[in-house]
């Protein structure tokens, strides 16, 4: 039977009949403002895109999603339980600055997973080929501001490591592909860069908040542009890539002469794929409104 619970985070649907425990962890989550704790914006909020922030802000109530869709949170506070037990380690707390953008002064706070022997921790939950290139930039990002909000608050900083938490860890892989974590928990060193690096960043990204609802970078929307995908039977990805079609049909037929084996071209519209799939707030947002109906968009 379906569920329908209303709190003060939003709307949480148990449309699948998850044991009642795991929903009611689910609504245990703080809304924004609760994150923050009385700041005006998260580290999280401020390198995330500024339109959907404030969507967030104006429509979290009204948010409807299911708690099944919700187990990253879940892990989420596992860990910081956990690791929270540790005696020797400083976790999960809420660190607070006031920096100044364009036109105002904004409060900022942050909640760090880990500060121990003097390394600022991040745990990341993610596929394993998310770690093949390295620490992702928004990592970099965030873990740089975290530091920045613990030298503010006399709390001194030696390194950035972020640990992802692999979920699809499968061992024989790492025989495999050259770049393959070699463990379902992998440390991975982030840049840290200089203060100065780093205030010139926190300043640029309040004075993007500043703005009225701006638009979504293509970056941030995820956007995939229209192609065109060689593909053959017994691979899952495409075997090449092309904007238009007649390059892609060209190519096809060059391909099944020279290796006597049959291809196939598959046209991909383009997507966006954080609007499409992936933000809450989307149908409050014309954008978001006209990417799930279909409406091609502007870059």
């Amino acid at each position: 039977t379906e569920e329908l619970a209303r709190d003060v985070i939003m709307i949480i649907r148990n449309t699948h009949g998850l044991p009642r425990s795991l929903v009611d962890t689910v609504l245990s989550a703080k809304t924004p403002h609760e994150r923050r704790e009385g700041a005006d914006i998260s580290v999280t909020e401020l390198i995330g895109p500024p339109r959907i922030k404030q969507l967030k802000d104006k429509y979290y109530d009204q948010v409807d999603i299911d708690a099944s869709d919700r187990a990253h949170a879940l892990m989420g506070t596992a860990i910081h339980g956990l690791i929270s037990k540790a005696p020797y380690a400083l976790s999960s707390v809420r660190l607070f600055a006031r920096w100044k953008g364009l036109d105002r002064m904004w409060a900022v706070s942050g909640e760090f997973d880990l500060l121990e022997d003097g390394i600022l921790w991040d745990f990341k939950p993610l596929k394993a080929q998310a770690v093949f290139d390295g620490p992702k930039e928004e990592w970099v990002q965030q873990l740089n501001i975290y530091r920045a909000l613990c030298l503010v608050n006399r709390i001194p900083v030696a390194g950035l490591k972020a640990c992802a938490y692999i979920r699809d860890f499968t061992p024989n892989q790492r025989f495999r592909e050259k770049k393959y974590p070699l463990a379902s928990l992998w440390p991975m060193d982030v840049p840290m860069w200089s203060i100065g690096k780093t205030m010139a960043y926190i300043g640029y990204r309040l004075t993007e908040h500043e703005k009225e609802m701006p638009l979504c970078t293509n970056e941030e929307r995820w956007a995939k542009p229209h192609e065109y995908a060689l593909m053959t039977d017994g691979r899952k990805t495409a075997v090449a890539l092309y904007s238009n079609k007649e390059d892609a049909e060209r190519n096809a037929a060059a391909r099944e002469t020279q290796l006597n084996k049959k291809f196939r071209v598959e046209e991909r519209p383009q997507e966006s794929t954080r609007c499409r799939y992936y933000c809450e707030f989307a149908r409050f947002c014309d954008c978001g409104i006209a990417e799930l109906s279909g409406v091609k968009q502007k870059s």
